[in-house]
């Protein structure tokens, strides 16, 4: 399932994929440090490389984006695992 959106990623094949687009599940990193934070669906994985951009100026960062960036379900599953 995806962390932010609640929308149930699709298994095909051992594949996991985006039930939005069809396409592979986007693995969401933090640019910064490389960590894998989990499995977004690409709409969702858009928005909030934008707010790391900085994209939107003056406008506050949602709350779940916050609660997502400081403690990434990728953390509890992995570990501190780098994206390569």
């Amino acid at each position: 399932m995806c962390p932010l959106s609640g929308m149930k990623l699709i298994e095909r094949d051992g594949e996991i994929y985006d039930p939005t687009t069809n396409k592979r599940i986007a693995i969401d990193h933090d640019h910064k440090t490389g960590f894998i934070r989990g499995l977004l669906i690409q709409k969702v994985n858009w928005l909030v490389d934008q707010w790391d951009q900085k994209s939107y100026g003056k406008l506050s960062m949602p709350p779940e984006i916050i609660q997502y960036k400081n403690d990434p379900p990728a953390f509890k599953v992995l570990g501190k695992i780098k994206y390569t």
